[in-house]
């Protein structure tokens, strides 16, 4: 993805994101690969994919436990129906 598109949708300014990503790329998360001009494409390595597939069913559980447990199915429902309609293209 393009950095600055992360930062446009993710709300983060520049500064905050460019640390971030810095953070990320030292721990071998990242990669920051230039494609001429001002662009600058976010690339997730090995480790990093092997890291977010190893955080997912930890996520997971915790969306589950501390949110999903304490719902109606019918309240469950609307939130799935809500999230489908944000998530639509314009």
């Amino acid at each position: 993805m393009r950095q600055q598109e992360l930062a446009r949708v993710m709300g983060w300014d520049k500064s905050r994101l460019s640390h971030q990503l810095t953070r990320m790329k030292e721990r071998g998360l990242i990669e920051r690969r230039s494609t001429g001009g001002n662009t600058v494409l976010v690339v997730l390595t090995k480790l990093g994919r092997q890291k977010l597939d190893a955080a997912y069913p930890i996520h997971a559980e915790s969306v589950r436990r501390n949110l999903l447990s304490r719902l109606t199915p019918e309240q469950i429902d609307t939130i799935v129906r809500v999230s489908n309609l944000l998530g639509e293209e314009d």
